[in-house]
């Protein structure tokens, strides 16, 4: 249980972190930030890779927590970077 707590803090500090990135620029210069694209890119996989390693047992006891979609976020970014299309 103490490894999910310590995966689940990864995640909330790296939704912080998206959220302070997200308010310091509007969507046109976000889409022009090319540094600030990576480390939000980052901050998703580390969100993503962190929901992959949580226990099924922690999984199931909180169903609120779109696991499965943070999993998927991160292998787009992992193994379809090249798909990405930051103008959207």
């Amino acid at each position: 249980m103490r490894r999910d707590e310590a995966f689940l803090l990864d995640m909330v500090i790296h939704a912080r972190f998206l959220a302070e990135l997200s308010a310091r620029s509007t969507l046109p210069e976000f889409i022009k930030d090319k540094q600030g694209q990576l480390s939000a890119q980052k901050a998703l996989e580390i969100k993503g890779e962190a929901s992959r390693k949580t226990s099924t047992e922690y999984e199931r006891t909180h169903p609120s927590i779109p696991w499965q979609d943070w999993i998927d976020l991160r292998s787009a970014f992992v193994h379809q970077y090249f798909r990405i299309d930051t103008a959207e």
